[in-house]
């Protein structure tokens, strides 16, 4: 992929990436993981579920928690604990043998894909000339099933265009389809309960209110931006004294993967929001001095340039989600070979893994929702423009359309755009009222802060090693084709 991205001879390009197209659609993954009944790795969670349960029952008593209960009572309710407990460490443990074919099968579909996306990346056409280059990809779906998890790959064909950045950087972009979405998560998904232990005035606010909003079509970057992309602008417009630094965070020009891999891709990380404005703003004078010159060299372009922003909070669930309504794309489970985060904990029926400690290369897993867009579980959390408001819904009457439903299940149809204003009621939190939302969790999240619904926030002047970011724009008319 890499060759055929870096040649100058088309039908080199044309004939790797249909080699690796051949690879990637003719050996889809469809694997079941059922329940393990091997007597040494059904003792073994066992014996550590009893370890687990002997040592609450010890705490509870201490504590006088366990209140008025007959012995029978108690160890039967311990044994079904216990039985909960030990199916949870099997399925944690990983040692069912549809784990072993995924594993031995899906790097190799993953390769192809990512192989394919760089040498497509040549000549995808530019945002608002016309069509966008299809571009087949790999996406991956986990569906739990009665007794066990069924994990499929399928390949999906998505239009991409990009725009050069200063210094040729590319940036690519997929299309979000305007229309209807449902966002947030239902009462009974497991993680939606932190926000009382974490956040403020919290208690009796359902922070992630499954909500209807409508949103216009938008083009999105496939990925974070990257530490090369984030580089490029800087150095090319950033003349003024005290201006942003160029090689923010976890930079280091020693890196391995700068030296020997891709440099600059990795996503770029400690960029704090007001930081990401003004980049933003350095964009956007300089796409609207080019503008007028690639509009010469391509007649479809429009006389309007784009313009970048951050996504609102509901362009940017609505963009992860590509329709599905689960805790991630994915579906009800996440796994370590699927994304970064801290997989020593589980959700779903996922497996426990390695924390790694840090994020991986753009592109690094080879798998995309069905919109096209990647990493959007983990990695690095992604700053929104909306204000922090423990509701989504918030308290603008700017924000409401209408109403859909009937018979006493009238909600809000919002616009989808971002929440602007501080929240009323912390009027007596004022750090928290300036606080700009986070979404996606990150390399150091366990898996329940990674989900689709999470919303997370922090200071608009804070950045640390966990944040970066992805940019949105609305489409002209014409990148939309005939």
């Amino acid at each position: 992929g890499l060759l055929a991205k870096r040649s100058g001879d088309r039908g080199q390009r044309d004939r790797i990436a249909a080699e690796l197209e051949g690879g990637l659609c003719s050996d889809a993954l469809e694997v079941w993981i059922e329940a393990v009944n091997e007597p040494t790795a059904v003792a073994a969670a066992r014996e550590a579920a009893q370890r687990q349960v002997a040592a609450q029952v010890a705490q509870a008593r201490a504590s006088g928690q366990l209140g008025k209960i007959t012995e029978a009572q108690l160890h039967q309710g311990i044994r079904e604990v216990e039985e909960q407990i030990a199916q949870q460490e099997l399925w944690a443990m990983g040692e069912s043998p549809g784990w072993g074919e995924h594993d031995a099968r899906l790097p190799l579909l993953q390769g192809a894909a990512r192989g394919l996306q760089l040498a497509a990346s040549a000549d995808l056409p530019l945002l608002g000339s016309g069509p966008g280059r299809p571009v087949p990809m790999l996406t991956l779906t986990a569906l739990e099933e009665e007794g066990g998890l069924r994990i499929r790959t399928a390949v999906v064909v998505v239009p991409v265009w990009r725009l050069p950045l200063p210094e040729g950087e590319p940036l690519e972009l997929v299309l979000v389809p305007a229309g209807e979405v449902t966002i947030g998560s239902p009462s009974g998904e497991a993680g939606r309960d932190v926000y009382s232990q974490a956040r403020q005035k919290c208690q009796g606010v359902d922070v992630e209110v499954v909500r209807k909003v409508r949103l216009e079509s938008c083009a999105v970057a496939r990925y974070p931006i990257s530490q090369g992309q984030w580089r490029a602008v800087v150095e090319a417009l950033n003349a003024q004294p005290g201006g942003l630094d160029a090689s923010p965070g976890s930079f280091r020009p020693d890196d391995a993967w700068e030296r020997y891999g891709q440099p600059g891709g990795l996503p770029v990380d400690s960029v704090s929001w007001n930081q990401c404005q003004q980049w933003l703003e350095a964009l956007n004078g300089w796409l609207a001095a080019q503008w007028p010159h690639w509009a010469e060299q391509n007649p479809g372009l429009g006389s309007q340039a784009v313009s970048f922003a951050l996504p609102s909070e509901s362009q940017w669930e609505a963009a992860c989600r590509a329709g599905v309504a689960s805790p991630f794309h994915f579906g009800a489970t996440l796994d370590a070979s699927w994304a970064r985060y801290d997989a020593s904990f589980t959700y779903g029926k996922g497996r426990r893994g390695a924390y790694m400690r840090r994020p991986v290369p753009l592109g690094f897993f080879g798998l995309v929702n069905r919109w096209g867009l990647a990493e959007l579980h983990g990695q690095l959390q992604e700053w929104c423009a909306d204000q922090w408001h423990r509701s989504p819904i918030g308290a603008s009457p700017a924000k409401r359309r209408g109403w859909f439903g009937g018979g006493g299940t009238q909600q809000q149809l919002l616009d989808g755009s971002a929440l602007e204003g501080p929240d009323p009621g912390l009027a007596e939190v004022p750090l928290e009222r300036e606080a700009r939302l986070l979404r996606g969790g990150s390399w150091f999240n366990t898996p329940q802060f990674c989900r689709s619904a999470y919303r997370d926030w922090s200071l608009p002047a804070y950045s640390n090693s966990l944040v970066g970011f992805r940019v949105c724009c609305l489409p002209p008319g014409s990148l939309l084709g005939p």
